[in-house]
Formats: structure tokens, C-alpha cells, sequence
């Protein structure tokens, strides 16, 4: 007798991605992988139109991951405002004969990841399970502004699952399967939780009254944990600002308590308010070394967040025959614009000579110099990072012109550098124009 597997649920892919661990984390990911094309086939794939001959054209998803509508009945004097039409002909096509493929649609690469899949099984159980969710939904904006405080990331990481109730407290352990005896190991009276470690021990209370913020923790015991500390950070940055000092030694309190806690549980030492003054000014120091305020040889620790800046012209992908880099003064400054007024796009080049203002083209060449103000398109000419996945032909073709050409580099400049070719591209976008002028160096389209 034959048995069907029924197929996977939302909540049992979230189970799989929950419980993975270190260990053949390559093998979860292939089952996870499997789970949810199996499950969410038809929401998660889409064609990238190559040769087309594999994409039905009106059953599969091919334009900008949707099925295009189709209709026998559009007058040609329609066509031209018929949306389907206008969104086909902005799909990218490849330059040479490539097969069709299918891609992941929630990473803008097309890849797989196991951070695109987890978003996306938590957004199909969020619409399912709307209730459940209820709660969490109240604490986005706070969420959004703890992401954006200058503390240490563990602080950020420790807050988020204080506020939603993750860290492995006690009676969490017990709710979750574990035996264990649930009684709060200084006091031993009440049962260990986030309300009750934080705020209503013996030891909370004297912490926080002797702190220089003077709170008195115990004061409307009904108020929840969640709603005690967003309603102290909103206080604090509402008057101080967002780079509230109150704001740090709230955080740093909390999280000092949850490290004397585990000095008490795990190491057996005292706990008491000692320990707790010795975590907390450790706490507030390895906050002064993250801003950098006591010594800035020790910045190495957490290097700013934000792209590298480069010299200018040190920032380049060589994409021609030959890797040397070409003398010649001659460059192609490049630009384009997008007005939404218009919603038109558009592209302006000029061809000129360095170090001068004669822009009269005097001869041809076999090598290329271009300018652009586009890091990105730099990293992914250099291969740093994968493109878009609705740039992928675009990237290629432009692989394929450069390999003419026995020397082709593409710079990353300063916008001030290629304004000619801004200004170019900005009346293009504007305008919906196309000219070029009386020597042909500067063209626009």
C-alpha cells in the first residue's frame, strides 16, 4: 500500500531553519532549499529570459516575476499604452545566445541564501498566522531605532531578544521542554524571568535606585517588561537625543544584570551587588573603546561600517585583453539620469581629452579609458560582488565590448569629474531627447 508524503508546512520548514547548527550546515541547507521549492514553487521562481526556449509565454513568470497579461483585442493606437507591453520590452536581454534560467526571487542576485529563505517562510507565517504576530509588529519602529544607536552590536542583539522574550531565562528553558528548577538563584523566592531579574529582585531593585538614573524599578509591577524598558530609551533619546548617555547606562544596567545572573548560575560566584558593579563598569569601558573615546588604536576593533574610500582613479576594473595600464589621454566620460517626473531615463558621454578643454576627436584607438561615478558598477565589473539579477546581460555585455578592445578600464571618479556628462544625461531624462554635437564628441539618448 503506497503512501503519500504530504508536503511541507510553512511551520516545519521553520522548525528545519531553527534547529540548525554548525554541523552539516551544507547539508541543511539543500533540504531547506528542497523544502521550499517544493512548498512555494510557484512563488519563488521566475524566469531570466535568455533564447527563450524553455519560457511559455503565457503561463510562466518572465516579466519582472509575474505572468504578462495578454489580450487579442488591444487596438494598435492602445499598444503603446498597454503596461504588459511597455514592461516587455524593458526586459533585459543578453548580447550573445544564453539558455533561460529560473531564479530565486527574494534576493536581489537570484540566489539562494539562508537569510532570504528564513525572511520569506517568516513572511508566509506572519499572513497565516496574523495573531501571532500581533505583538512583534508593535515593536518595529522600536527595533528600527535600537538598530540605529551607536552601542555595541552585542547590546543591540541582547536587547532585541530581551524585548522578545529569547534569552534563555528559566522559565523560557521550561516552557521550551527543559526540567529545571525555575527559581531565581539570589532570592529564591519567585520564579526566574525577564520581569523578575530585571527589574523586581531584591537585586534589581538596588541597582537601579542606585544608579544615577534613580529609577525605582518596582513601581507598576503590571506594567510588562517590553513596555517598561521602550518607554525608558523613548524618554531618554526624546529628551537627550539620540545620543542619549542615559540611553547607554540603561542598556549597560540591563545587560550588566544579565551578566552577574550569569556569573551567579554558571561560575557560582556571589552575584551580588559587587559583581554587578564590576560588570557594569567593564560593560560602560568596552562601550568607550567601540565609540573610540579613550584610545584610538584600538578603532582596528570594529572598523567603521561603510564602503572604503579610494584615491582618486585607485578604484578601477581592467575588463580589456591586456592587463597594463593604457597612457593615452583620451577618456569617455560617462552618466545616466532618471526623472520621475517623466519617467524617462537617460544617457549622456563625451569623449575628450585629459587635461584639456579641446574636445575635438582627432583619431581612433584600440583601447578604452571611461570614467563613471558608480561604485557599484566598478565592484561588479572587479567581481566583488554579484550583480542584480536584472542587470546580469547588462554586466555581460559589457564583459564582451571590453574583451574588444586591447586595453579597456573603467574608473570610479568623483561626480565633478563627469558632469558634462550628467548634465547630458539629466536633459535626456527631461526632455526625452536626442542629439549629439557638430564634432561628434558628446552624445546624449
Amino acid at each position: 500500500m503506497g503512501y503519500n508524503k504530504p508536503e511541507p508546512s510553512c511551520s516545519d520548514t521553520m522548525k528545519t531553519l531553527q534547529s540548525c547548527t554548525l554541523h552539516g550546515i551544507n547539508e541543511i541547507l539543500i533540504r531547506i532549499s528542497k523544502l521550499l521549492l517544493t512548498a512555494y514553487k510557484n512563488k519563488l521562481l521566475t524566469w531570466n529570459i535568455g533564447d527563450g526556449r524553455k519560457v511559455r509565454v503565457s503561463s510562466d513568470k518572465w516579466v519582472h516575476g509575474r505572468v504578462p497579461v495578454l489580450a487579442s483585442n488591444i487596438r494598435l493606437m492602445d499598444a503603446k499604452v498597454w503596461k504588459d507591453a511597455n514592461e516587455i520590452l524593458s526586459v533585459e536581454l543578453p548580447s550573445c545566445p544564453t539558455s533561460d534560467f529560473v531564479y530565486w526571487t527574494k534576493h536581489k542576485t537570484g540566489n539562494f541564501t539562508l537569510k532570504s529563505g528564513y525572511a520569506f517562510l517568516r513572511e508566509i507565517d506572519m499572513q497565516q498566522h496574523p495573531l501571532n504576530h500581533l505583538d512583534r509588529k508593535r515593536f518595529l519602529p522600536f527595533f528600527k531605532l535600537l538598530w540605529a544607536l551607536k552601542i555595541l552590536p552585542k547590546w543591540k542583539l541582547f536587547l532585541w531578544k530581551l524585548i522578545l522574550n529569547g534569552i534563555p531565562l528559566k522559565t523560557n528553558l521550561e516552557r521550551r521542554g527543559i526540567i529545571l528548577d525555575t527559581k531565581c538563584d539570589f532570592c529564591e523566592e519567585y520564579c526566574e524571568d525577564a520581569q523578575h531579574i530585571f527589574r523586581l529582585c531584591k537585586l534589581a531593585q538596588d541597582v537601579w535606585r542606585s544608579s544615577m538614573l534613580g529609577i525605582l524599578s518596582n513601581i507598576n509591577e503590571s506594567l510588562s517588561m517590553q513596555d517598561w524598558i521602550l518607554n525608558y530609551i523613548q524618554l531618554f533619546i526624546s529628551v537627550d537625543g539620540k545620543f542619549s548617555d542615559r540611553v547607554v547606562t540603561f542598556i549597560a544596567t540591563l545587560w550588566a544584570i544579565w551578566i552577574t545572573r550569569n556569573e551567579r548560575v554558571f561560575r557560582s560566584n556571589a552575584g551580588d551587588i559587587t559583581v554587578f558593579q564590576i560588570q557594569f563598569k567593564l560593560a560602560l569601558e568596552q562601550h568607550n573603546v567601540f565609540r573610540g573615546k579613550d584610545d584610538g588604536n584600538l578603532g582596528f576593533l570594529h572598523p567603521p561600517e561603510h564602503k572604503q574610500d579610494y584615491p582618486p582613479r585607485f578604484y578601477f576594473a581592467n575588463i580589456g585583453m591586456e592587463i597594463t595600464l593604457p597612457t593615452s589621454t583620451t577618456v569617455i566620460l560617462i552618466d545616466g539620469a532618471w526623472n520621475k517626473d517623466t519617467f524617462r531615463a537617460g544617457m549622456g558621454w563625451v569623449l575628450k581629452q585629459r587635461q584639456s578643454d579641446d574636445m575635438e576627436i582627432i583619431g581612433g584607438c584600440d583601447y578604452g579609458l571611461v570614467y563613471t561615478d558608480s561604485t557599484n558598477l566598478v565592484s561588479y565589473l572587479r567581481k566583488q560582488v554579484k550583480p542584480n539579477i536584472q542587470l546580469l546581460w547588462t554586466i555581460d555585455t559589457i564583459f564582451e565590448v571590453g574583451k574588444r578592445f586591447k586595453k579597456c578600464i573603467i574608473y570610479k571618479v568623483h561626480r565633478d569629474q563627469i558632469h558634462s556628462a550628467h548634465v547630458l544625461a539629466k536633459r535626456a531624462s527631461t526632455d526625452g531627447m536626442q542629439f549629439s554635437s557638430g564634432v561628434g564628441n558628446k552624445a546624449v539618448g
